[in-house]
């Protein structure tokens, strides 16, 4: 399909396609939470994967972005670039 096509369509029939996905999340609603449920629970571990921050730390991946504007996140960073230098 073509893309700017689709853009076109969505945006002329914006309320109307919000609608028809409302109705099929309320009509579907425990069939997604089934889903999602279990996707939570085969994919536990990549979900909670650990990675290490580039200031020793480990952290959640899903945390990351969050770790990286803490206090002790900048201050372990400042730490290492002044003794590199």
């Amino acid at each position: 399909m073509n893309k700017e096509y689709d853009k076109e369509y969505y945006k002329s029939n914006k309320p109307k396609i919000q609608e028809q996905n409302k109705k099929y999340r309320e009509t579907n609603r425990e069939k997604m939470n089934e889903k999602e449920k279990n996707y939570r629970e085969s994919n536990r571990e990549k979900i909670n994967a650990k990675l290490k921050c580039e200031c020793g730390c480990e952290v959640m991946k899903r945390h990351l972005k969050k770790h990286q504007a803490t206090k002790k996140h900048l201050d372990k960073v400042k730490n290492i670039d002044s003794s590199v230098q």
